[in-house]
């Protein structure tokens, strides 16, 4: 091969075409157009003479320099002080090429800012982000003659300063004017607006008024007649409230106004009411043994006195019993009733303008009753119905009883006749059972 001129073609990366010198010994084989990849041991940077011809290349073990930005990277990547700034930049070329930062066209400086460069990214690290950080970065990526560029805005901010001062302009009925000038610091960004706080000298405690106040002016209404107050504005940005308020230095008191009471043509109202029964008692069934309580309500002014009874007679004191009264509910709980129990129980409220009263029968249902009179009941027929009268001592009227008569003790019914009979009274017995062994359990009512 002759060797005229010597050419590398390192600065045609990327075309597809290359003018090579002196040609002669392979025109004759290749008249037009030569693959350089077709040449014996040729590589995209191989050293040859050849007479001047245009010579097609595939430079297949090359690549052109090209930066990615990642897409949060295409706006200013903003960040607070002290926080890390760790920006992965990814890229591509072949061979490997140069790479290079700079901060608002300068070097960077290398004691605060690290920079790690690989084969396919570049890594920008600051390890405790300060405001002087912020800035223009540019990268650089370098193949001979080729060149790929990516520009990055970094912002570093931090909480703004306080308002200069704030003054109280004017005070009138339940209202408060202020002012107040801007901060000198910002926090190296743009306000969003000011937060405007009061507080009442007998509390001390601070409340906000207005939340990002885009003035530097407010009017403060709604305040307390008699109360004096103080106010104070913080600075708002996107790292929050600046650390500190001016306050203001004179109160806003808030005057009472002179009024005079006019008590002529005022009527007093009276609330006095007699007692009335809003919700009334109800008949009720309960079961032998399971307490149960009955529940009304009554309205009256002044409060009333509340007294229950049981067949017109006062139960008030009997232990059995449990009477309630609250904001005009009125219950009345029966421990573990028993047949006895059962009756017409009445509420009575009384009180200076007068009295009312309700009134419930209460049944009491268990396995002591299995039958009515003239039925057939559990352990045989129940005998004929029959009235007999009870001792006055042993029960009194209206109320409920339960007997129990052996086989042998029929004669006691005459005897219970006999006495009752004395005292002007009768009986009803109203159910009957027959247990198997012949004993008679009667439930009644005294008349």
């Amino acid at each position: 091969m002759p060797s005229n001129k010597t050419f590398t073609p390192s600065g045609t990366l990327g075309k597809q075409f290359f003018l090579i010198s002196n040609l002669d010994s392979y025109r004759e084989r290749a008249p037009g157009k030569v693959r350089l990849d077709s040449l014996p041991n040729v590589s995209p940077f191989t050293t040859f003479s050849l007479n001047d011809c245009w010579v097609h290349c595939s430079l297949s073990d090359s690549e052109p320099p090209k930066i990615r930005v990642p897409r949060y990277l295409r706006q200013t990547y903003i960040r607070k002080v002290g926080e890390v700034i760790n920006l992965q930049i990814p890229f591509q070329g072949k061979p490997k090429p140069q790479v290079t930062w700079t901060h608002n066209g300068h070097a960077l400086d290398t004691q605060r800012v690290n920079v790690r460069n690989g084969e396919q990214d570049s890594i920008l690290f600051i390890r405790s982000a300060q405001r002087n950080d912020s800035g223009h970065y540019e990268l650089s990526v370098r193949l001979d003659d080729l060149e790929a560029k990516a520009e990055i805005d970094i912002l570093v901010i931090e909480r703004p300063g306080p308002p200069k001062s704030i003054k109280l302009l004017d005070v009138w009925g339940f209202n408060a004017a202020l002012e107040w000038t801007p901060p000198e610091d910002t926090g190296n960004t743009e306000l969003l607006g000011y937060t405007v706080q009061k507080a009442d000298r007998k509390t001390g405690q601070w409340f906000t008024v207005f939340e990002r106040c885009h003035r530097t002016s407010c009017t403060v209404s709604d305040l307390i007649i008699g109360n004096s107050y103080s106010f104070r504005v913080f600075s708002e940005n996107q790292c929050g409230l600046s650390a500190t308020a001016p306050v203001t230095t004179e109160l806003a008191h808030i005057q009472k106004a002179d009024t005079v009471s006019k008590k002529e043509g005022i009527q007093e109202r009276d609330f006095s009411e007699a007692p009335k029964f809003t919700h009334p008692l109800a008949d009720h069934t309960t079961t032998l043994g399971y307490s149960t309580q009955l529940f009304c309500s009554v309205r009256a002014t002044p409060k009333p006195k509340i007294i229950w009874m049981k067949n017109k007679m006062d139960i008030q004191g009997n232990p059995k019993y449990r009477a309630l009264s609250e904001q005009g509910i009125c219950s009345l709980e029966i421990r573990k009733p028993s047949p006895f129990d059962a009756g017409v129980y009445t509420c009575k409220a009384i009180n200076a303008l007068g009295e009312a009263s309700v009134d419930c029968r209460l049944d009491v249902k268990g396995e002591g009753f299995s039958g009515k009179i003239g039925a057939g009941v559990r352990g045989g027929s129940s005998p004929p119905s029959a009235d007999f009268k009870p001792r006055t001592g042993l029960f009194g009227g209206g109320e409920s009883y339960s007997i129990t008569l052996e086989p042998n003790h029929a004669k006691n019914i005459q005897k219970l006749e006999q006495e009752g009979t004395a005292a002007g009274g009768t009986s009803q017995i109203l159910e009957r059972t027959w247990s198997p062994g012949g004993s008679m359990r009667c439930g009644g009512e005294v008349q």
